[in-house]
C-alpha cells in the first residue's frame, strides 16, 4: 500500500552489531550462534528454515529480503541479464 513503510530485517555479525561498544564486542559475538566461524554457513543459510517458517506468518519473503539477487553484469553496453 502507498504510504506504508515496510521494515527491514538485518542479520549483524561481529562488525555491524549496533551492540558493540568500547570494552564489549557486541551481543552477537557473545552468543554461541552469532560467532562467525571460519568456513562456517551465513546466518541466513543456518536460519533458512525458520526464515521461511516465518516469511508464511508475516506474508513476506524474507530470505529474499536477507539474500539480495545477484547484481546484473555490466557491460560497456549496460547491463546483461543473467
Amino acid at each position: 500500500m502507498e504510504g506504508e513503510a515496510t521494515s527491514v530485517l538485518r542479520l549483524h555479525d561481529e562488525q555491524t552489531d549496533p551492540y558493540r561498544f568500547p570494552g564489549y564486542d557486541g551481543f552477537v559475538s557473545q552468543i554461541f550462534c552469532g560467532r562467525t566461524r571460519p568456513g562456517g554457513a551465513s546466518a541466513a543459510v543456518v536460519l533458512a528454515d525458520e526464515l521461511v517458517f516465518l516469511s508464511r506468518i508475516a506474508g513476506r519473503d524474507l530470505l529474499t529480503e536477507i539474500i539480495p539477487a545477484p547484481a546484473p553484469i555490466r557491460t560497456d553496453e549496460g547491463p546483461v541479464q543473467t
